[in-house]
């Protein structure tokens, strides 16, 4: 029998650890810390100014995720949400924001952060101020097409008169434009050089030589955004430019097989290949400016287009005779369906964070991402080949052969038609900035 001595010195003994474990709980329980370094509140920001985000971050036990984003006063995005995994006690962490969204008007917006241990988490908002520069539409750029060797540019202008822009010799396969840098990228395949065209005076700044041996492609893909340009050539490389010209990577694909579609995310390189010999489709990932090979896989789907959310890669996909929505965890490689489509899915534009528009062999269709996933017929029309959404007159824009409609959006009501005379390849929106 334990005397009356003993039992009271085990009941001290328990009632301690309880106590301990009772303040390892709520320590537990507790979020993370965050402490942002820069920038500080209320600074000013303009358009296309990059905001550098540097926040630590810490917690007794483990950080598991940051996230840093840009909301506005209502807590909506205006800028993709940036993820990071942690998985430690403190960490210093550097994000950058491009202001690049032409929706944003002057007023004070938030950078939004947050971090979680598993158990808590914790939320902080810091206020900036944003003055918007007045953004004027040039006109849009139609590349048109003459014969398969040659192309005609030609400018729908501010007043709807069509005129033309300039002619280029190219058997063509791809183009892009950049507003901010004023240069107009067009791409040929087999035997023209890929050329970055000056928009003021219409003269190639620099070039990429076609070194295709034969009648095989020697350009398959081009992906370009604010600073970057990527450009998938054959036998199996990608390689990244800056819009001055300046190579800063290539990345080396160990199979013989043709880049089909590329996207740039988190300083990560997502890329869809296809086999040269069989056809067998992949999807490779990288981390920028390395050669090293992160994950690879096979897949039976074709990307139509994809972009990145601010948490997952959105893929938009056909397979066969149907199409499909999805996301893809970039992570560990695994896809979660979202929309499954009876049609074929032939282009994809983005509108804003959450609304894209689809155009499939037969109609417009308008997915809403987040929350609340939604997709709905909003336009029966045929042979859409193009489309580009303009944010200044608030109009939706598709080609059909050589004409050119134009729609409201969201009203959806068709303001113009225009005749091109040729064949619209691709069309581009060029603005003062």
């Amino acid at each position: 029998m334990m005397n009356k001595k003993a039992i009271f010195y085990l009941l001290i003994l328990f009632f301690t650890i309880g106590i301990f474990q009772s303040c390892d709980k709520d320590y537990g329980d507790a979020p993370p810390e965050i402490n942002i370094l820069w920038p500080n509140a209320h600074k000013s920001f303009t358009f296309e100014d990059t905001i550098k985000v540097q926040v630590e971050v810490k917690d007794k036990y483990v950080v598991k995720t940051v996230s840093i984003a840009l909301v506005d006063q209502n807590r909506v995005l205006v800028l993709p949400k940036q993820s990071f995994e942690i998985d430690r006690k403190e960490k210093y962490i550097e994000a950058k924001m491009l202001l690049n969204n032409v929706n944003m008007h002057s007023d004070t917006y938030y950078i939004h952060l947050e971090a979680t241990n598993g158990v808590a988490k914790v939320t902080k908002l810091l206020p900036i101020k944003y003055s918007a520069k007045d953004m004027q539409i040039m006109g849009l750029l139609a590349i048109t097409k003459v014969d398969n060797n040659n192309v005609e540019i030609k400018l729908l202008d501010t007043v709807s008169e069509i005129s033309s822009f300039t002619n280029f010799n190219v058997d063509y396969l791809t183009s892009s434009l950049s507003s901010k840098y004023s240069k107009l990228i067009i791409s040929g395949e087999k035997h023209a050089d890929f050329h970055a065209i000056d928009l003021n005076t219409k003269e190639t700044e620099w070039t990429i030589l076609n070194l295709s041996n034969g009648d095989m492609p020697y350009f398959t893909n081009l992906h370009t955004n604010e600073n970057r340009i990527f450009v998938g050539i054959r036998p199996s490389k990608l390689l990244e430019y800056t819009w001055d010209g300046s190579k800063m990577h290539s990345y080396n694909i160990v199979r013989d097989c043709n880049v089909n579609k590329t996207l740039n995310f988190q300083n990560r390189i997502l890329i869809q290949t296809t086999d040269i010999l069989g056809g067998g489709k992949r999807l490779l990932q990288f981390y920028q400016a390395s050669s090293e090979l992160v994950t690879q896989h096979t897949t039976n789907i074709v990307v139509v287009d994809w972009f990145w959310d601010g948490e997952r890669v959105l893929v938009f996909s056909t397979n066969g005779n149907y199409s499909s929505i999805q996301k893809y965890n970039y992570t560990n490689s695994q896809f979660t369906s979202i929309h499954n489509i009876n049609n074929l899915i032939k282009r994809v534009i983005q509108i804003n964070n959450t609304d894209f528009i689809i155009a499939t062999e037969n109609q417009i269709m308008l997915y809403k991402n987040g929350i609340n996933q939604s997709l709905n017929s909003i336009l029966d029309i045929d042979a859409v080949e193009k489309m580009l959404y303009e944010p200044i007159s608030e109009s939706l824009f598709l080609s059909q052969n050589n004409k050119l409609l134009q729609y409201s959006y969201p009203e959806l009501m068709l303001k113009n038609e225009f005749d091109f005379g040729n064949e619209i390849l691709d069309i581009h929106l060029w603005y003062n900035r």
